[in-house]
């Protein structure tokens, strides 16, 4: 994981460099790219896991969300890191939101099972 965000973080710093300093004249009459197009890494806290269940699931559930690119979720630091670009739809509100539906709709299936939260 530590490798594809580390990846994803040098391609955006090397595209955003290379934009920024050409002086071409073809590159000159192109529209620019916006920075929200980048790709950038985002920590979420995830409140109310029960097990590493929940973290891998929700970890599934934010890899579907659009303009997601990675997700990792670790259920010890009750954190998730999400590579995302917000010009394809994927908003640090949208992932938040996602994330906190999840929890409630987990939370009655894991106190079921006896699985308390992750402190």
């Amino acid at each position: 994981m530590k490798f594809a965000l580390t990846s994803v973080l040098i391609s955006s710093l090397a595209v955003g460099a290379l934009t920024a300093c050409s002086t071409s004249p073809a590159k000159e009459k192109e529209a620019p790219i916006a920075l929200a197009s980048h790709p950038r890494v985002m920590k979420f806290p995830v409140v109310g896991m029960g097990c590493r269940g929940c973290a891998k699931e929700i970890g599934a559930l934010l890899r579907h969300q659009p303009g997601v690119m990675d997700a990792e979720v670790s259920f010890n630091h009750a954190e998730a890191y999400v590579v995302a670009t917000e010009a394809n739809g994927a908003t640090r509100e949208q992932i938040a939101k996602a994330i906190d539906d999840e929890m409630k709709r987990r939370a009655p299936e894991c106190a079921a099972e006896g699985k308390s939260p992750a402190k």
